[in-house]
């Protein structure tokens, strides 16, 4: 394949000039309501910080009905699948790892305390059932408290507010014996709402590791998930709600050329209450997280268990016409335990207070300052901030900035496997962004966001197993991001471009598992369209390429999707995935899928 690094600039520039934030993100829609950005809910054009989102219809268009592939289009985002669905799969923030960021489902913090770092595996979750995500970039300590430091992704399930019984369903079969069902319910009242969400996908998968001592074996996978809702409101204005999930999977993978095979259970809850007290708005929130998996091959069996309880107060009150004052306080316990290794298990208490004051001197600015003090259990205390401003000069032009302070606690793991006489401390964050979007007309809008992030002290690894953890240097990721949308005649287009640069201390650069490792691609651009064929046959096309990427060559990926609609809320839809049947690798040693078709039908009722 041709080297891309020399023309994706030139492919980027012309595209953005009436090009958008790839599908999965529209931050200037004014009517958007984003909740992940501040400590309320707030309207989108008044966030200073960088938010993407990704909506259903773009969830329903994700190669493998994949999660990682739906926010693989989003600016700064890198996927690293370990094979296809169901493997392993990592996913950075702007050249900022998993290890860094903070991933939560229904509010349920569902980051993996059991890992050798804390983070989050994407390779499980399918799109079915998923309704919203919300990617937050930048340290956002401050807001979330560790781990939060190159960003936070937000999942929500799919919600209806229509009133009434509404249900949906879907189903999909394709290359490899991939078969996927999904069923929706929701019921709204006037004061009571549930909704329900049923899944199951399983496929034969690919041969995913094609490194030295590959055996061809192939990475199939199967997974069940159930996610229900509900909330009630008091006469009295007292709210009480809860939010849960159950996923049973089982995934295979090459152990040294013979099979393995990786049986997961993973479970959560969130239960709440909302209510008033005089012009305070409270809330009062217990979670619940469990994770269960085992490595399980001839070589042995090995179980990993990772707990996550924790106890949240919030309250938000108005303390001026153009003030809002937020605080709270959150305590959690983790705990993780193994079946290799010593020691067996370990366990850790976190306690935190924050607050935020939200400020609108005029009708064009707000402003928003965010700070928090962490104390965590064998490693001590921390403070972090944010400040944002989100300010439009016209109605039409938004200037947004935000700078945070971040940090992220040593995992259980590591402080298990410390190298001799090392004491590992927390590693510590500054992240900076400067934005401006321009909407040109209904259909046409742009957006430029450079962004910069620095990690010190940070922990890492020279040796696999066992690991022996030490801890210095820096790290630093700055770049660009520019984005648009646009409409001509009846074809809507959109596509992103982000330009990432890299920097690592000498020890980092040469560690096998530091932060150095995970360099994202230099050059990294997202294109797609799509356009109505006749009155009911829709064509989209989504292209997704990058350049000059550390140890892997440049790769193209495209893929292309039908949609009928059949009338009566259904449709039928095909979708070819990597057209051309490219061969490329987003993690050394692991394949991709190639070209894959797939046929489906969704309803309504």
């Amino acid at each position: 394949m041709p080297r891309l690094q020399s023309t994706l600039p030139i492919i980027a520039t012309l595209a953005l000039t009436a090009l958008p934030q790839p599908g999965r993100a529209e931050p200037i829609d004014l009517g958007e309501i984003v909740v992940s950005a501040d400590l309320t809910p707030t309207p989108a054009n008044k966030v200073g910080a960088t938010v993407d989102i990704v909506t259903r219809e773009d969830l329903q268009k994700a190669a493998q009905g994949s999660v990682a592939d739906a926010l693989a289009l989003v600016p700064g985002i890198t996927i690293r699948p370990t094979g296809g669905v169901g493997a392993q799969t990592g996913l950075s923030i702007r050249g900022v790892s998993q290890n860094y960021i903070k991933v939560l489902v229904d509010g349920i913090d569902v980051t993996d305390p059991s890992g050798p770092q804390v983070a989050y595996d994407f390779g499980r979750l399918g799109t079915a059932g998923i309704g919203r995500i919300e990617v937050l970039k930048g340290s956002q300590s401050a807001l979330y408290g560790g781990s939060a430091v190159g960003g936070v992704v937000s999942i929500s399930s799919a919600r209806s507010d229509k009133p009434g019984l509404h249900q949906y369903f879907e189903m999909r079969y394709g290359s490899r014996s991939t078969e996927a069902l999904n069923y929706g319910l929701t019921l709204n009242g006037e004061n009571s709402s549930l909704a329900l969400n049923l899944s199951h996908v399983s496929t034969d998968g690919i041969v995913d590791y094609v490194g030295a001592g590959s055996g061809n074996l192939r990475n199939a996978f199967r997974s069940n998930r159930i996610s229900l809702a509900g909330s009630h409101s008091f006469d009295n204005g007292v709210k009480i709600g809860f939010s849960a999930f159950h996923q049973n999977s089982t995934g295979h993978y090459d152990a040294g050329g013979v099979p393995g095979s990786i049986p997961a259970k993973s479970s959560g809850l969130r239960v709440y209450s909302d209510f008033e007290t005089g012009a305070v708005r409270n809330t009062v929130a217990v979670t619940t997280y469990r994770i269960d998996r085992s490595y399980d091959s001839v070589w042995g069996s090995y179980r990993y268990v990772g707990t996550r309880k924790s106890l949240s107060y919030k309250g938000t009150a108005p303390i001026s016409s153009a003030a809002t004052l937020s605080f709270g306080l959150e305590g959690s316990r983790i705990g993780f335990s193994n079946s290799s290794g010593s020691p067996s298990s370990s366990s850790r208490w976190k306690r935190g207070a924050f607050t935020e004051l939200a400020y609108s001197p005029t009708a064009q600015l707000d402003l928003s300052a965010a700070l928090r003090y962490d104390n965590t259990s064998g490693v001590g205390g921390a403070p972090s901030a944010r400040v944002a401003m989100a300010w439009r000069p016209q109605q039409d032009l938004t200037v947004r900035a935000s700078a945070g302070t971040g940090f992220r606690n040593p995992s259980l793991y590591e402080l298990s496997y410390a190298a001799p006489g090392v004491s590992l401390q927390r590693e510590k964050s500054d992240s900076v962004d400067l934005g401006v979007e321009k909407r040109l007309s209904e259909d046409t809008a742009v957006s430029a966001t450079a962004f910069w992030f620095s990690v010190r002290d940070a922990i890492y690894s020279t040796t696999v197993y066992p690991p022996t953890y030490r801890q210095g240097g820096n790290a630093t990721r700055y770049g660009v991001e520019l984005a648009g949308r646009t409409k001509l005649g009846k074809v809507s287009l959109r596509g992103a471009y982000t330009y990432t640069l890299s920097h690592a201390d000498s020890s980092l650069s040469a560690t096998q598992w530091g932060v150095a490792k995970y360099l994202p691609a230099r050059h990294k651009i997202s294109l797609e369209a799509s356009a109505p064929v006749t009155a009911k046959l829709t064509a989209g096309l989504s292209i997704l390429a990058a350049a000059n990427r550390p140890g892997l060559s440049d790769y193209i990926v495209a893929n292309a999707d039908f949609t009928y609609d059949l009338g009566n809320d259904a449709k039928a839809y095909l979708r070819v995935e990597n057209l051309t049947n490219a061969s490329y690798q987003l993690v050394k040693d692991y394949a991709t899928p190639g070209r894959s078709v797939y046929i489906g039908l969704r309803k309504e009722f």
